[in-house]
């Protein structure tokens, strides 16, 4: 092989491999734009590369912010259940200052796919969104008193899902369970 056809074969494999590259880098853009549409604008997810940079940053902020965190105070009074319990406003009075500090913010979508509305809830830090919780509020009601609850309910227990922080007395699950029925008394 000569010097010119050897610089030629180098030439078609460094094109070759510039235009894979490309490929590559598009094939994840578009994994990304298709992974992202329910991201809020302006903030893309960090999943597609959580062994980065930005993520190890993300979370070391996070860490640091959460040590920050000041205790939440139980504000509220759920009187079916007799337990105590922190409002939205009480969670976030004792965490968004570290937070912020941190340079990490957080917001809520409220995402309405057909009949069903949908609470998203991000941790953004450095414009990248590196955490998610979702919960599912219901159908759209007429009702906005009702919704408007649903909704601060799906917010509160989404932000502290994504803080990782406790709000409520501890029940050991016993508000889920089905209250039992009265046993019923012998007629005779």
């Amino acid at each position: 092989m000569t010097d010119k056809e050897k610089a030629g074969a180098e030439a078609k494999a460094a094109l070759a491999k510039k235009r894979a590259e490309k490929q590559e880098r598009e094939r994840e853009l578009a994994i990304l734009e298709e992974g992202h549409r329910d991201v809020p604008p302006g903030i893309e997810e960090i999943e597609a590369a959580e062994r980065g940079e930005r993520f190890a940053a993300a979370c070391a902020a996070f860490v640091k912010a959460q040590s920050e965190f000041e205790p939440i105070a139980f504000d509220k009074a759920n009187p079916h259940f007799r337990s105590k319990y922190a409002s939205l406003a009480a969670i976030q009075k004792a965490t968004l200052p570290a937070l912020n500090r941190n340079g990490i913010a957080h917001t809520s979508r409220t995402v309405i796919d057909g009949d069903n509305i949908v609470v998203k809830t991000y941790l953004i830090h450095g414009g990248v969104a590196f955490v998610k919780a979702t919960w599912p509020v219901g159908k759209v009601s007429a009702n906005p008193q009702q919704l408007g609850s649903a909704l601060t309910y799906a917010r509160r227990y989404t932000l502290q899902s994504v803080l990782g922080v406790s709000a409520d007395d501890d029940d050991d699950g016993n508000a889920a369970q089905p209250t039992p029925a009265a046993p019923e008394s012998d007629p005779f």
